[in-house]
């Protein structure tokens, strides 16, 4: 565990020391946390497990684009799982009602609005975030993507 909190570390480390005020490349921090701060915000759950939900269903939207393969999806969902990480949405969320909670994610005016859109970080493949604009790891994701990509998660 002190190993993989070291390389974890020193990742962070290295991302914020590009941009320490998260106003660029360090937004790649956000991954998993526009779906994530909804989940804590509705159902209380635990802010590492409800990101690492959000990293799934990023991954699920990557994978539907082309970007990332079934391996590679399949990657996310074995490295959560031996971290003891539920890997599908409880029971009681309410997709609507995490739908409303986030179009308000403060990832809002990164970019400029777009009716029926998110902002979020998407992976073209594993380490490589996709770029709206260069240097800022964001894009638009529709709500019906988003939609789609959470009932994926109910199974």
């Amino acid at each position: 565990m002190a190993r993989v909190f070291g390389w974890c570390f020193e990742a962070k480390q290295t991302v914020m020391g590009q941009d320490a005020h998260e106003q660029g490349a360090a937004l790649v921090l956000e991954a998993g946390h526009t779906v994530g701060h909804a989940l804590e915000s509705l159902v209380g759950m635990k802010h590492g497990l409800a990101i690492a939900l959000g990293l799934l269903v990023e991954a699920h939207i990557s994978h539907v684009r082309g970007w990332l393969s079934d391996t590679e999806v399949r990657q996310h969902y074995t490295l959560l799982g031996r971290n003891g990480v539920p890997t599908t949405l409880p029971q009681e969320v309410e997709i609507d009602a995490l739908m409303r909670i986030i179009r308000d994610d403060n990832k809002i005016g990164y970019l400029p609005r777009r009716q029926g859109y998110h902002v979020m970080v998407l992976l073209r493949r594993l380490g490589q975030p996709v770029e709206e604009r260069p240097g800022l790891p964001l894009t638009y994701v529709s709500e019906t993507e988003l939609r789609t990509a959470l009932v994926t998660l109910r199974a």
